[in-house]
């Protein structure tokens, strides 16, 4: 079992609990049994959920970089333009420098402190500008094509991104997934043993029974997914017992 990656766990923990409640009488009968069973299915609920969140917050992290790879290009445009602003009066670098910036001050100032939707839809606006025809020999003349490409680059690259991956509106709780992995991992070894052990005793039919579902599950996933779920020095141990651990 220890090499089960954590999703890989969460759907062996299903498996299992699955097939033990396919014997009603042994799961119902012994309360012990019941309560690992219940127990082993919230931790791996815990565990599903914990790895949903941390790739949330993961996907959150990675948009609110390429949010700020827009900004940037946005403040890099603005200072670039900026340098023009003392051009000698009436030449084309004034000129252009005095239309764009109106354009900028009048739309577009505020564009990165908007919210992402806002900001996304205001960069496309401010693209489609600036490509005009009324806009474009201005920013050739300031030489701005790049950085405009580069703004225009950055915010398909942010399209993109959120297109792929639904955000939420607040960041999930980050929980530690490697625990709850360990522990999941820990109360399936403790239920495979108290099943194999009580099996070992001639007036458990019950167990006995319980015990060859769990050894029989545990041999047809590790022929679905070719992953031994016991090293070798356990694998008679395991044969015998029918361990699940």
């Amino acid at each position: 079992m220890k090499n089960l990656n954590s999703n890989e766990l969460i759907d062996f923990a299903r498996e299992i609990t699955t097939a033990s409640l396919s014997d009603f009488k042994a799961t119902t009968d012994d309360p012990i049994v019941k309560k690992y069973l219940e127990t082993i299915s919230s931790i791996t609920d815990e565990l599903e959920q914990a790895l949903a969140n941390i790739h949330s917050n993961e996907i959150t992290l990675k948009t609110l970089e390429a949010d700020r790879v827009r900004d940037r290009a946005l403040s890099v445009f603005r200072r670039l333009m900026q340098t023009y602003e003392m051009s000698e009066e009436n030449s084309p670098e004034a000129i252009a420098y005095e239309a764009l910036n109106e354009l900028w001050m009048d739309k577009y100032d505020p564009l990165p402190f908007m919210s992402l939707n806002v900001e996304t839809q205001g960069i496309d606006e401010l693209v489609f500008d600036l490509s005009s025809s009324k806009y474009s020999d201005y920013v050739k003349t300031l030489k701005l094509e790049d950085v405009l490409l580069s703004i225009k680059n950055a915010n398909e690259s942010f399209k993109q991104m959120v297109g792929e991956h639904h955000q939420t509106d607040k960041l999930k709780p980050n929980y530690d997934a490697r625990e709850l992995k360990k522990e999941l991992f820990e109360t399936l070894e403790q239920y495979g043993a108290y099943v194999n052990n009580l099996s070992e005793l001639p007036d458990h039919k019950d167990m006995q029974r319980l015990s060859k579902i769990l050894a029989d599950t545990q041999q047809r996933i590790e022929k679905q997914t070719q992953i031994p779920l016991t090293n070798s020095s356990e694998t008679n141990k395991t044969q015998n017992s029918k361990d699940i651990a």
